[in-house]
């Protein structure tokens, strides 16, 4: 269910910026971002495994300071290979280190799944905003969009353990 279509997620970005660098070789700057997005998501591919191999209790969760602002970045960059042209993704963040206690390969994934949601509940044209704030020592991550909502059948499963409205 929905850690497959997770792990799918980033392979086909993996393999759709593969591509772009393999027709822009005439191009030297396009392959060099292609293929720096091409490590972005193999990275997030061995974060989502250990996330695996954590359900499966057999590695710890490791709490320690990490700079949200720079995971949220990072992330909300991997997802863009889940993007459809009519699909725009723009981030609002702080111009400094956002440093909250938390496992960054947890942290990420729920990035990842609340960015990909997003992307995916737009049918035609919208926009996905990722927005990072701060105030006093609280840190709050908010993920929009302009898609059409979630239908009252599926609210109800909202937080139940691999429960997916894909089809």
């Amino acid at each position: 269910g929905g850690i497959a279509h997770d792990f799918n997620n980033i392979l086909m970005g993996i393999a759709g910026y593969a591509e772009f660098a393999r027709t822009s070789a005439a191009n030297p700057d396009s392959v060099q971002e292609a293929v720096k997005r091409i490590i972005g998501s193999t990275t997030k591919a061995s974060q989502l495994t250990n996330q695996l191999i954590t359900f499966a209790g057999n590695k710890q969760i490791e709490f320690k300071p990490v700079d949200y602002r720079r995971e949220v970045k990072t992330i909300s960059h991997s997802a863009e290979g889940s993007l459809r042209g009519e699909v725009n993704l723009s981030l609002e963040l702080p111009d400094f280190p956002v440093f909250i206690n938390g496992d960054a390969v947890q942290l990420g994934q729920v990035v990842l799944n609340l960015v990909v949601n997003a992307i995916e509940s737009i049918e035609g044209e919208g926009d996905v905003t990722v927005r990072l704030s701060t105030e006093d020592d609280t840190a709050g991550l908010e993920v929009s969009d302009t898609g059409s909502g979630i239908d009252a059948d599926r609210q109800a499963t909202i937080g139940e353990p691999f429960v997916s409205g894909k089809e």
